[in-house]
């Protein structure tokens, strides 16, 4: 008897550690080497103790956002970009505490969006982050750090729990041979700074944490699936992001340590898309905030004569590409350096409770795109103008032939809605230009689809 059951221990613990050793490898060989997220902490860890006073950090708002370059040339600071891909923000925590540990960090520039707060964690960016700043810890700080990951109130109890012992289940490569082989040989073979350029060639590493692409938001082509206020929920706040929210401006305050949360520009389509939701969402936003001790910057609603993004500043409809980082960068950091020497710049922003001044400076026609739906008969389709008074938009709808020319079927109207006569089934290419009524341009935006009837 006794023989038996200890022939069964020894095959459990043997299972046990084949088990373990098949986990090790397919994490080796299937787990993504060189993320932005990997670098963004091996660069991190190559700084000298003490060596920034400054950090910036949040999503890839802020990310691709925060040029500390541009921002220290202006503020007088030494910064490092902390922002990582959909880091939450409990994650965003343990960054600045550490920052504050290690280097005494003085002032915490934290970038959110409308979305920050009611977008849960996601599981694959959440066990990177951590992963990665396991790295090169104790046995015992590693193993709170990765119990971190299943007791999560956002994961916990869920089968994503699990994702802290099986990584390479939530975040892994494409699972097919060559790029299996090409995550190993990198591996053996490569540089985390060589891997991150080699997994991503149009990113450029600027150094101290910041990345970022050189794309340019095509206005003309945005369907209404990519305006983010077609893409988010942002009905409510999730419990978690709130309390991490609360414990940084705790942390902060109580560290004497300077906290601005900076909303990162946009396109004003992607503000206004959100209709009469984001102010109600932000100014809840800012009054946490501000009852915690921090300072709260809408650099959407900041004055032009402040600060303005161009068209070509953009990279996509979230995210600036490297230029327009580094203008929207300068500006924050001169706009920080005015309230630290004691400047009141309240003035210089558009308020919640005065939304209709903020719509009103919107002059100009952001986007322009349509909706359409088969109906018995034909087409019907809505053109949406992003501006300020959409009460002043003309439309002209046409059709493109098989040459790709356009024909117009409806002339310069007010009329946002196109009932399109067609026979059978098919695909119809519809275009629509807007302009404002008293542009001096002929068109100002437009935009076409392919519509199935």
């Amino acid at each position: 008897m006794r023989t038996s059951k200890l022939r069964s221990a020894l095959v459990a613990l043997v299972f046990i550690v084949i088990a373990a050793l098949a986990n090790m490898g397919l994490t080796y060989a299937l787990e993504p080497y060189g993320t932005i997220t990997e670098l963004i902490w091996s660069q991190y860890r190559a700084l000298e103790p003490g060596q920034i006073d400054t950090l910036c950090l949040g999503s890839s708002y802020a990310h691709r956002s925060f040029d500390p370059a541009a921002i220290d040339s202006t503020l007088g600071s030494t910064s490092f970009n902390f922002a990582t891909p959909a880091q939450s923000l409990d994650c965003s925590y343990d960054a600045i505490e550490l920052a504050i540990h290690e280097h005494g960090v003085q002032r915490v520039i934290l970038g959110l969006g409308i979305e920050t707060l009611p977008e849960k964690p996601w599981i694959n960016t959440y066990i990177t982050f951590k992963q990665a700043q396991m790295e090169g810890m104790g046995l015992s700080e590693s193993i709170a750090t990765f119990l971190q990951i299943p007791l999560h109130g956002s994961f916990s109890g869920g089968a994503a729990s699990l994702g802290a012992f099986f990584p390479w289940a939530y975040n892994h490569v494409s699972l097919n041979p060559s790029a299996v082989l090409a995550n190993i040989e990198a591996r053996r073979t490569l540089s985390l700074e060589e891997a991150a350029a080699a997994n991503d060639e149009a990113m450029t590493a600027f150094g101290m944490g910041y990345c970022n692409y050189d794309t340019h938001l095509p206005y003309n082509w945005i369907a209404p699936g990519q305006v983010s206020a077609n893409r988010w929920d942002v009905s409510q706040p999730d419990p978690e992001n709130l309390d991490a929210l609360m414990r940084i401006l705790a942390l902060c305050e109580s560290e004497g340590v300077e906290l601005y949360v900076v909303v990162t520009p946009r396109p004003s389509f992607e503000v206004l898309g959100f209709g009469d939701v984001y102010p109600a969402n932000m100014s809840e936003l800012q009054q946490i905030v501000e009852a915690g001790g921090g300072t709260y910057l809408d650099m959407n609603l900041v004055h032009a004569d402040v600060y303005a993004p161009l068209d070509d500043d953009f990279g996509d409809p979230e995210h600036f590409n490297p230029v327009g980082a580094a203008r929207f960068s300068e500006a924050l950091g001169s706009l920080i350096a005015r309230i630290e020497a004691g400047d009141d710049v309240a003035a210089d922003f558009y308020t919640y409770d005065g939304w209709d001044a903020y719509l009103t400076s919107l002059d100009r026609i952001s986007i322009v795109n349509f909706t359409a739906t088969a109906v018995d008969g034909g087409i019907e389709a809505d053109a949406v103008a992003y501006t300020g008074d959409p009460s002043q938009v003309l439309y002209r709808f046409s059709v493109v032939d098989e040459n790709g020319d356009l024909e117009v079927i409806r002339d310069w109207s007010p009329d946002a809605h196109l009932s399109l006569a067609r026979e059978g089934h098919g695909t119809c290419t519809i275009h629509v230009d807007a302009r404002l009524a008293d542009s001096p341009a002929e068109v100002d935006r437009s935009y076409q689809d392919l519509v199935l009837y």
